[in-house]
Protein backbone atom coordinates (compact mmCIF):
# COMPACT_ATOMS: atom_id res chain seq x y z
CA UNK A 1 0.00 0.00 0.00
CA UNK A 2 1.28 3.49 -0.89
CA UNK A 3 0.53 6.79 0.80
CA UNK A 4 0.79 10.17 -0.92
CA UNK A 5 2.84 12.36 1.44
CA UNK A 6 2.74 15.74 -0.22
CA UNK A 7 4.43 18.04 -2.68
CA UNK A 8 7.57 20.21 -2.66
CA UNK A 9 8.73 23.57 -4.05
CA UNK A 10 7.44 22.49 -7.43
CA UNK A 11 3.92 23.17 -6.09
CA UNK A 12 4.62 26.89 -5.65
CA UNK A 13 6.24 27.01 -9.06
CA UNK A 14 3.21 25.26 -10.57
CA UNK A 15 0.90 27.99 -9.26
CA UNK A 16 3.08 30.73 -10.73
CA UNK A 17 3.40 28.98 -14.10
CA UNK A 18 -0.34 28.28 -14.27
CA UNK A 19 -1.05 31.98 -13.62
CA UNK A 20 1.51 33.07 -16.22
CA UNK A 21 0.15 30.67 -18.83
CA UNK A 22 -3.42 31.80 -18.18
CA UNK A 23 -2.39 35.41 -18.87
CA UNK A 24 -0.51 34.51 -22.05
CA UNK A 25 -2.98 31.91 -23.29
CA UNK A 26 -0.33 29.16 -23.26
CA UNK A 27 -1.95 25.72 -23.34
CA UNK A 28 0.42 23.48 -21.37
CA UNK A 29 -0.21 21.29 -18.34
CA UNK A 30 2.07 21.78 -15.33
CA UNK A 31 2.59 18.29 -13.90
CA UNK A 32 2.66 17.69 -10.14
CA UNK A 33 5.71 16.48 -8.21
CA UNK A 34 4.21 13.70 -6.11
CA UNK A 35 5.74 11.95 -3.08
CA UNK A 36 4.73 8.44 -1.99
CA UNK A 37 5.62 6.25 0.95
CA UNK A 38 5.31 2.48 0.76
CA UNK A 39 3.54 1.54 4.00
CA UNK A 40 5.12 -1.92 4.06
CA UNK A 41 8.76 -0.90 3.54
CA UNK A 42 8.67 2.76 4.57
CA UNK A 43 10.51 3.67 1.36
CA UNK A 44 9.80 7.21 0.15
CA UNK A 45 9.99 8.10 -3.52
CA UNK A 46 8.74 10.77 -5.88
CA UNK A 47 7.24 10.67 -9.35
CA UNK A 48 5.45 12.60 -12.08
CA UNK A 49 3.03 11.56 -14.81
CA UNK A 50 3.54 12.00 -18.56
CA UNK A 51 0.15 11.79 -20.33
CA UNK A 52 -0.35 11.02 -23.99
CA UNK A 53 -1.81 13.90 -25.98
CA UNK A 54 -1.10 16.59 -23.39
CA UNK A 55 1.69 19.16 -23.76
CA UNK A 56 3.25 19.09 -20.30
CA UNK A 57 5.99 20.62 -18.18
CA UNK A 58 7.40 17.72 -16.15
CA UNK A 59 9.28 18.21 -12.89
CA UNK A 60 12.47 16.17 -12.45
CA UNK A 61 11.52 13.19 -10.28
CA UNK A 62 12.91 9.79 -9.34
CA UNK A 63 10.29 8.00 -11.44
CA UNK A 64 8.07 8.83 -14.40
CA UNK A 65 4.77 7.07 -15.10
CA UNK A 66 3.25 7.08 -18.57
CA UNK A 67 -0.52 7.56 -18.73
CA UNK A 68 -2.81 6.66 -21.61
CA UNK A 69 -6.20 8.40 -21.30
CA UNK A 70 -9.35 6.50 -22.27
CA UNK A 71 -11.68 9.43 -21.66
CA UNK A 72 -11.55 12.83 -19.99
CA UNK A 73 -11.61 11.26 -16.51
CA UNK A 74 -10.28 7.74 -17.06
CA UNK A 75 -7.17 5.99 -18.31
CA UNK A 76 -4.32 3.65 -17.46
CA UNK A 77 -0.72 3.90 -16.38
CA UNK A 78 0.94 1.79 -19.06
CA UNK A 79 4.61 2.08 -18.08
CA UNK A 80 6.94 3.52 -15.53
CA UNK A 81 10.69 3.96 -15.25
CA UNK A 82 13.43 5.72 -13.33
CA UNK A 83 14.22 9.27 -14.48
CA UNK A 84 17.69 8.18 -15.66
CA UNK A 85 16.18 5.49 -17.90
CA UNK A 86 13.59 7.94 -19.24
CA UNK A 87 16.32 10.48 -20.05
CA UNK A 88 18.37 7.77 -21.78
CA UNK A 89 15.53 6.38 -23.92
CA UNK A 90 13.37 9.45 -24.67
CA UNK A 91 15.52 12.38 -23.57
CA UNK A 92 15.21 13.84 -27.06
CA UNK A 93 11.48 14.33 -26.34
CA UNK A 94 12.22 16.35 -23.17
CA UNK A 95 13.22 20.01 -23.55
CA UNK A 96 14.67 21.62 -20.38
CA UNK A 97 13.12 25.02 -19.68
CA UNK A 98 16.04 26.66 -17.84
CA UNK A 99 13.98 27.45 -14.74
CA UNK A 100 14.46 26.49 -11.11
CA UNK A 101 13.47 23.96 -10.12
CA UNK A 102 13.96 22.58 -13.62
CA UNK A 103 11.04 21.39 -15.70
CA UNK A 104 11.04 19.60 -19.04
CA UNK A 105 8.57 20.34 -21.81
CA UNK A 106 7.12 17.25 -23.50
CA UNK A 107 4.85 17.56 -26.53
CA UNK A 108 5.17 14.01 -27.91
CA UNK A 109 4.50 10.68 -26.24
CA UNK A 110 6.97 7.79 -26.46
CA UNK A 111 6.36 5.16 -29.13
CA UNK A 112 5.38 1.61 -28.20
CA UNK A 113 8.98 0.52 -28.88
CA UNK A 114 10.32 3.24 -26.58
CA UNK A 115 7.85 2.25 -23.83
CA UNK A 116 9.08 -1.35 -24.04
CA UNK A 117 12.68 -0.11 -23.80
CA UNK A 118 11.77 2.04 -20.80
CA UNK A 119 10.48 -1.01 -18.95
CA UNK A 120 13.78 -2.87 -19.36
CA UNK A 121 16.09 -2.68 -16.38
CA UNK A 122 19.15 -0.53 -17.12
Amino acid sequence: MLTVLGKCSYEGQKGLLDAQHEKTGTDVFIADFMVLQDQETGRIRNFCVWSKGVDTLLPKTEEVYFFLPKSEKDGDVIAGAAWEQVAKVVGDLMAPQGIYPERYCVTEFPTEEQLVELMRKP
